[in-house]
């Protein structure tokens, strides 16, 4: 039998999930005010960027139905950094975006709109 302090009541719970309704309210106002302050307009339109051409890579290397291990074989790098381009967490050089499109079969094309 389980002692009274061990016992999570249901005032318990609901306390809690009110207590989490109320930090997701705060974190939400947060991301809401971020996104739309004029000082950080040009810093989201990098990561905009960024996360669209991670998708774009991602893309490729899923329809030429390679793994990350195979490009990064094929590019003489590692696994941990093709993951990083994929996610947007580095700066990619057009050397290294001609490599990755070679390694997933692709031709490189660039274009400015």
């Amino acid at each position: 039998m389980r002692k009274r302090s061990e016992t999570v009541s249901e005032t318990e719970i609901m306390n809690f999930v009110a207590n989490q309704d109320e930090i997701y309210q705060r974190q939400s106002a947060a991301r809401h005010a971020r996104r739309n302050d004029p000082a950080n307009t040009a810093r989201l339109e990098k990561v905009r960027y960024r996360m669209a051409l991670s998708k774009v890579l991602y893309d490729a290397r899923k329809q030429a139905e390679l793994t990350q291990m195979e490009i990064a074989e094929r590019m003489q790098t590692t696994q941990a950094y093709i993951a990083k381009m994929e996610r947007g967490q580095i700066n990619i050089t057009l050397d290294t975006l001609d490599k990755y499109a070679k390694a997933c079969g692709k031709e490189l094309v660039i274009s400015l709109g």
